[in-house]
């Protein structure tokens, strides 16, 4: 289901793996899923994909890896 989908890959970034190959799936996941979600996605989607959102915005997600 998609809004787990969503849900299960916004949790997992909000502590992101210390992989690169790992953190890069993660994130491949994640666009993904976002891809295929509605423009005008239902609330529950909202609040499920609100995780995924705020990590993916964050300064600390791609800054805490060696090659940035």
């Amino acid at each position: 289901m998609l809004e787990n989908g969503v849900k299960g890959i916004g949790n997992k970034l909000v502590s992101p793996p210390s992989d690169l190959q790992q953190l890069l799936l993660l994130l491949d996941k994640a666009e993904n899923l976002l891809l295929i979600m509605e423009q005008s996605p239902s609330t529950a989607m909202l609040t499920d994909v609100q995780p995924t959102m705020k990590t993916l915005i964050a300064k600390n997600l791609l800054g805490t890896h060696a090659w940035m």
